[in-house]
């Protein structure tokens, strides 16, 4: 081969990879990186490899013990895990190898109190002093005058009950892949970057429900979505600071993010829907949902009602009888600029009580309790809402909950347990049962104790071939070993 020709082999080569590596970082930048609440909101990871078999020894790549309790999922940004522990510190954690790489804990201390001018000369005082030991010192002496300030008080949360344990770290971190923002029952927002340096904090509000806030924010349209003490809050991310504020009552289910149009649009419990840039209402009536969160596939969104957890009556549009309801509406561009909202069928079958369903290729997915300590599995035509299948009833340890939402990774569906159980099974229209695991100590067969019960009422969160858990004590990373 002659000099020229080899030069000119060479510049062809070069020129390839250079459209290669331009292609490739084009995809990148176009990809979506937000990550929060059930991945990107619908609980689907379809990149995933994950493992179908587990244990508390089998398939552990590692397990990091936590410094306290949280109900909120997992998130993975990168190389690094972050979750939270009460009742307001943020953890960020090697993914390869679960050492705690940093973690901070944001008070009322840190705030400004903007509209507490008591508070406010407080908190002046308090961080007046130097070092950890003078603002303790401080606090003290303050302490009658703390605790007579409203601006201090913890909001009210339930604790124990049925089983589950009500505390201020229930919502789930988000993140764009820059900044980390997270949301406690305390009313307090804060955002870090990813080497743990704080950005931002905001006491944004006091949620006003009596037995815990689960409200999980949003990234969409630009905007750091969250719904707190009867308001919906639009804040500029890299501020913290208010683009827009509506008045929308506070409730468990979380805000979801849908594409219409072209629009990035905040569908909320109870129906009403916004755009997410300006908070500007497009919609109502599109979902039926209180306790649970919906979920959108495409420009359809699928909502459950259930009487006994709402606290508040039926959705006047809906219009079947029964004390639970699953509904499907589709959202359309209207003429005005606004949307369209097409209720496409309501079914008076029963979906979980605790659980958020997810789609995944024309069925919806849930758990749904079939007596005497047993669950089965019920999966819903998507497009018409009849029930495909009901599984055989499985048991469940005693006294357990479907609290943590159905999931699909790669070529399975996973829908687990407070205990620490997870069912794992193939998608389609007959029931296919691939495995059934546990976290719990002495395995399947165990008689779970207190002891034992190491909660787990979060969802898990995938990459990859590893899959993350949440636990009460531990969090976990399993994976084929």
């Amino acid at each position: 081969m002659t000099a020229s020709v080899m030069e000119r082999n060479w510049v062809v080569v070069s020129v390839v990879v250079m459209l290669c590596t331009a292609i490739a970082a084009a995809s990148a930048a176009g990809a979506d990186a937000r990550m929060g609440f059930r991945g990107d909101g619908t609980g689907n990871f379809p990149d995933a490899n994950p493992p179908v078999k587990w244990s508390a020894t089998e398939n552990v790549v590692w397990k990091t013990a936590m410094p306290g309790r949280s109900n909120s999922q997992p998130i993975v940004v990168g190389d690094r895990v972050f979750t939270c522990s009460e009742p307001s510190t943020l953890l960020c954690i090697s993914a390869a190898d679960g050492k705690i790489l940093w973690s901070d804990t944001v008070t009322f201390f840190d705030t400004a109190a903007e509209d507490d001018p008591e508070a406010a000369a407080i908190i002046a005082k308090v961080n007046a002093g130097t070092t950890e030991k003078e603002k303790e010192a401080v606090k003290e002496s303050l302490k009658k005058d703390i605790l007579r300030c409203e601006y201090f008080d913890m909001p009210p949360v339930m604790g124990e009950h049925f089983g589950f344990t009500f505390e201020y770290t229930m919502p789930t971190p988000t993140s764009e892949g820059k900044q980390v923002y997270v949301v406690y029952g305390t009313g307090l927002v804060a955002a870090y970057d990813l080497e743990g340096k704080r950005t931002w904090v905001r006491m944004l509000a006091k949620p006003t429900s009596a037995t815990g806030y689960s409200a999980n924010p949003l990234l969409a349209g630009g905007r750091l979505v969250i719904c707190m003490g009867g308001r919906l809050y639009g804040l500029d991310p890299a501020t913290g600071k208010s683009a827009w504020e509506v008045d929308h009552k506070e409730r468990y289910g979380s805000p979801v993010r849908a594409l219409v149009g072209g629009t990035e649009l905040v569908v909320m419990p109870y129906g009403k829907v916004y755009r997410a840039s300006d908070g500007k209402l497009m919609a109502d009536e599109a979902t039926c949902n209180g306790q649970l969160t919906a979920v959108v596939h495409g420009d359809v969104v699928y909502s459950a009602w259930d009487e006994s957890m709402s606290g508040e009556g039926p959705p006047r549009f809906l219009t079947k009888k029964g004390d639970r309801r699953l509904m499907a509406a589709r959202l359309k561009p209207a003429e005005d600029g606004k949307l369209v909202v097409e209720k496409l069928w309501e079914t008076e079958e029963r979906p979980s009580s605790y659980s958020s369903p997810v789609y995944h290729d024309g069925l919806i997915y849930n758990k749904v309790d079939a007596g005497k300590n047993q669950f089965q599995v019920v999966a819903f035509d998507a497009a018409t809402g009849q029930v495909v299948y009901k599984s055989p009833p499985r048991p469940v340890f005693k006294g357990t909950d479907p609290h943590p939402c159905m999931a699909q990774a790669g070529p399975y569906i996973y829908g687990g347990f407070d205990s620490g159980q997870m069912w794992v099974f193939k998608p389609g229209r007959e029931f296919q049962e691939v495995a059934t695991n546990t976290l719990a100590k002495g395995g399947l067969g165990a008689s779970l104790t207190q002891e034992d019960h190491d909660q787990m009422t979060s969802p898990p969160f995938f990459v990859g071939s590893r899959m993350y858990i949440r636990s009460h004590k531990f969090l976990w990373c399993i994976g084929e070993k």
